[in-house]
């Protein structure tokens, strides 16, 4: 504590000593002999006489405990930092197979390109065939329709693969999650700051003098704010980075809108060729030459449709249990992909991360509240003990006045009775008292100046024992007779006297009396003259002690058992 609290400090603790822990505590009681209190870190109590009170209390209610806490909650937060740093990894990872994603869009916006080439090419074979029979016409109006199962099943893998975007998209939706529920429990690791700063707060209140331990605590508590205040910029920064990962994210998805409408564009097309096809086709009908020879054909492809049309009701059932989507909404989700075996072994790969991540915090809102009412609660109880802690401050200023007031009359009382004293006892001479620091009364040191008659004094150790002695005796008369007291016991003060001084000292001892009681405890002969009352003690028996009392007013003398 501060030097010039030290006196406080002293007062509270008294015969109190600070221990570890129970075992300790009763180890240095017992060697004590129980003739102290004891009282443990934790809150235990030993009592004078060996008695034990009280319990554990809560690690959290003293001063002593915030260090522990307060290491739990560094290293806390540097988990709290690893874990957001292997979120932002992932989260470069997902982006990272976003665009990947993207590039397979594009290579198959050029393979639906190259589809509707081959479907033209496909035309012009029929112009080629249009001198063949109405069957054939008829085959080939087939052909158009097994075309279009082609296209239908190639619209239900670009739905699948849209659909697995759209997981990549969900993906990064938890990783927000993730970078939330970091944010909460951040914001929980404050709050459990600003607890320990309001428990500092009512310890510091109750020791009221440990303002440097105080200090310690809350130069730990600034350091954990200032990594708090880190933890949060690099946050604000993750945020940043999901940010600009959503804005790609829709500029893929404006893309994919782009491409649809290419692939719409494309149907459109093939649609006016199936038409001038089939006007080409009733226009040569009567092309009968080739009908058996498609008719094999024909069969092969019907046998290919109702393979590609179980293929697709498979697939729509699968879209339906595993991601409850239906064929439309599946075709707006579809991308397109290089190699069906890649990209299913990235989902799973994608789906093995996913899970990776843990489940999403779905309390962390109710947790917040009650975070929130409990920091509001600290927080008004840390500006009552601010306001308690200023108006104690202030009045401890006032007091301190008002003492340094109250020692400067009495010093300068003191200073005059002594000067006056000191030459009554001495014979004459000179003597003061002053202050070594007068601009600082209650932390200066003080000074004793005399003179004996005939004699100059430049330190007090170039005084015969006799003259310290009576000079002790000058500022002990000086006290009292600034401040009488009622009663008081001398022993033996004047044992280094002469004969001469003694009797003054006596003198001036006896004329004290009007105010104040005395017992004098002495061998001398001067003060025995100058008392009212002699006690003797006597043993004429072994262990029997006898008092003989002598009343010199009367001198009478009586035998007291």
């Amino acid at each position: 504590a501060d030097a010039r609290y030290q006196h406080i400090v002293d007062n509270l603790l008294g015969r109190i000593i600070v221990v570890e822990d129970l075992a300790e505590a009763s180890a240095v009681a017992k060697a004590l002999n129980y003739r102290n209190r004891i009282v443990t870190r934790d809150g235990q109590v030993v009592n004078a006489g060996g008695s034990f009170t009280g319990g554990s209390t809560a690690r959290s209610a003293g001063v002593f405990s915030r260090k522990q806490e307060l290491e739990e909650l560094r290293q806390k937060l540097a988990k709290l930092a690893a874990r957001h740093e292997a979120a932002q990894k992932e989260l470069d990872a997902r982006k990272a197979e976003v665009d990947n994603l993207s590039a397979q869009l594009a290579g198959a916006e050029a393979e639906g390109m190259t589809a509707a080439s081959e479907r033209l090419r496909a035309g012009m074979e029929l112009d080629r065939l249009a001198a063949a029979a109405a069957q054939y016409a008829e085959n080939v109006h087939t052909l158009a329709a097994e075309a279009e199962a082609e296209a239908a099943a190639a619209e239900a893998e670009r739905a699948r693969c849209a659909a697995e975007l759209a997981e990549l998209g969900e993906s990064a939706g938890s990783l927000s999650a993730e970078r939330e529920a970091i944010t909460n429990e951040l914001a929980e690791t404050q709050m459990q700051r600003l607890a320990g700063e309001k428990d500092i707060g009512l310890h510091e209140a109750a020791l009221q003098g440990l303002q440097s331990r105080t200090g310690e605590t809350e130069a730990r508590e600034r350091e954990l704010r200032a990594t708090v205040e880190a933890a949060r910029a690099r946050i604000e920064a993750n945020e940043q980075k999901i940010a600009a990962l959503e804005r790609t994210r829709g500029e893929n998805q404006q893309k994919i809108a782009a491409a649809e409408q290419t692939i719409r564009t494309a149907n459109a097309a093939r649609l006016q060729a199936e038409a001038d096809t089939a006007k080409l086709a009733q226009e040569n009908r009567a092309l009968t030459g080739e009908r058996e020879r498609m008719s094999g054909e024909m069969a092969r492809l019907a046998e290919r449709r109702n393979a590609l049309e179980s293929e697709l009701n498979d697939t729509n059932t699968k879209l339906w249990e595993e991601y409850q989507l239906t064929d439309s909404e599946a075709r707006a989700l579809c991308v397109p992909f290089d190699s069906l075996t890649e990209l299913r072994r990235q989902v799973a790969e994608t789906r093995g991360k996913i899970r990776a991540l843990g489940n999403v915090n779905v309390g962390a809102i109710d947790e917040y509240k009650e975070v929130k009412e409990r920091y509001d609660f600290l927080k008004a109880q840390v500006t009552d003990v601010e306001k308690a802690r200023a108006e104690l401050t202030r009045m401890i200023a006032e007091l301190c006045s008002e003492m340094e007031e109250l020692f400067a009359t009495s010093f300068k009382e003191i200073n005059r009775h002594f000067g006056q004293i000191f030459r009554e006892l001495f014979g004459g001479g000179h003597a003061r008292l002053y202050l070594s620091d007068p601009e600082n009364v209650l932390d200066s040191g003080i000074e004793i100046e005399v003179s004996p008659p005939g004699k100059v004094i430049k330190n007090l150790s170039a005084l015969s024992g006799g003259e310290q002695s009576l000079v002790a005796i000058s500022i002990y008369f000086a006290i009292l007779n600034v401040n009488p007291a009622p009663f008081c016991i001398l022993d033996e003060i004047e044992a280094a006297l002469d004969d001469v001084n003694v009797n003054r000292y006596a003198q001036y001892l006896h004329r004290m009396t009007a105010n104040t009681q005395f017992i004098v405890i002495t061998h001398r002969r001067g003060t025995m003259e100058a008392a009212d009352v002699l006690y003797g003690v006597t043993m004429q028996e072994d262990g029997v002690s006898k008092i003989l009392r002598l009343d010199l007013d009367s001198v009478t003398a009586d035998l007291i058992s």
